[in-house]
């Protein structure tokens, strides 16, 4: 009887190691994981259309950096493609910042605001499922 519950006791210890060791995500993968985070963040500040200039100019260039990074740390084909798109939408985004008071421009700034926010929620989305997944593995290994 004493043997079951040392032997019961000592499988609730290793299960609570294992389950310890799989809640901890990498840095690189959080702070990728904040990264496409902030990235929709910014977005949605220019899809609701009421930045000045300037400060229009800022969050591209603070997305141009997150952009960087997340196509650095993200070696998914899937997502790499997804992070092409997103390119050539912030490149559209700097364009249409030139002249942001045209009414053409105004709409492109929104959409591409609005493009950008969905994409980079779809791949925070995906980093933060695999993540779970790969603790949820962890811990029934």
């Amino acid at each position: 009887m004493i043997k079951k519950y040392i032997w019961i006791i000592g499988l609730i210890s290793l299960i609570g190691v294992t389950a310890a060791g799989a809640g901890s995500v990498d840095n690189d993968t959080v702070k990728t994981i904040k990264v496409a985070q902030k990235q929709k963040m910014l977005s949605q500040k220019i899809s609701a259309g009421t930045l000045k200039a300037s400060e229009l100019k800022n969050i591209v260039h603070e997305l141009e950096a997150g952009q960087k990074h997340l196509k650095r740390k993200i070696n998914d084909p899937e997502l790499a493609n997804l992070l092409t798109f997103l390119d050539i939408c912030i490149g559209k985004l700097e364009s249409a910042i030139r002249f942001p008071d045209k009414v053409s421009n105004r709409q492109t700034i929104k959409d591409m605001g609005h493009s950008i926010a969905e994409g980079s929620d779809y791949i925070k989305s995906k980093l933060s499922s695999r993540s779970r997944a790969n603790t949820f593995v962890a811990l029934v290994d």
